[in-house]
């Protein structure tokens, strides 16, 4: 058979320029490049989503709720207590805040190498204002404080119950300890608008 050579070099070029075209149309790439047999392609990952190689991704904060410590849980105890007075300590704090409250109050206690009243007061003092730190938001400690601040505040012989130290001791308090508390400012006084000379005091001796 003869071939026209001029005719075929022709014929083959229009057909190599329609399949450019064509590739190019839809928008591929097309590599020949030997090296590409073994590249792996990229991992696509959502715009939308960042990582921070730097953070624990099981790490909460103070702005994770589940953070707080509430009413929940086990009760707490001051077993295993390696020294006599923090034993007794912890045992003295336990029955007025909420188990979760409690629970860290024990756990710090216990973990102190000396609860000796007068010299240890500063390591025990922040063991309860630390945990009482991490209780969950409670509305009903407003509610609870706004009458004996007020009740307070009425009676001239006696100091103001400040709103807020109320608030950041009650909102840790279980029922037993608010109890405690509002029997302490009015004294066991039923008398209306009776309160203690010193209701600053009571927070003292529940902390």
């Amino acid at each position: 058979m003869n071939v026209d050579r001029a005719r075929f070099l022709l014929l083959t070029t229009a057909l190599s320029a329609a399949t450019a075209v064509a590739v190019s149309a839809s928008g591929c790439t097309v590599k020949s490049d030997a090296s590409d047999a073994g590249t792996v392609p990229p991992v696509e990952t959502d715009a939308a989503t960042t990582y921070d190689s730097g953070t624990d991704a099981y790490t909460t904060d103070a702005s994770d709720a589940s953070a707080c410590l509430t009413d929940d849980g086990i009760a707490p105890t001051c077993e295993g207590a390696t020294n006599a007075a923090c034993g007794t300590l912890c045992q003295n704090y336990l029955p007025n805040y909420k188990k979760g409250v409690s629970r860290a109050i024990a756990e710090c206690l216990l973990a102190l190498p000396s609860c000796e009243s007068g010299v240890d007061d500063s390591a025990i003092a922040n063991c309860v204002q630390i945990s009482l730190a991490k209780a969950c938001p409670d509305p009903s400690a407003a509610t609870f404080c706004t009458p004996l601040v007020t009740q307070c505040a009425a009676d001239a012989a006696g100091t103001n119950l400040d709103q807020t130290e109320c608030q950041d001791l009650v909102v840790g308090l279980n029922d037993t300890g608010r109890t405690a508390f509002t029997s302490c400012v009015t004294e066991g006084n039923s008398t209306p608008g009776y309160c203690s000379s010193d209701p600053s005091a009571c927070i003292d001796q529940l902390e």
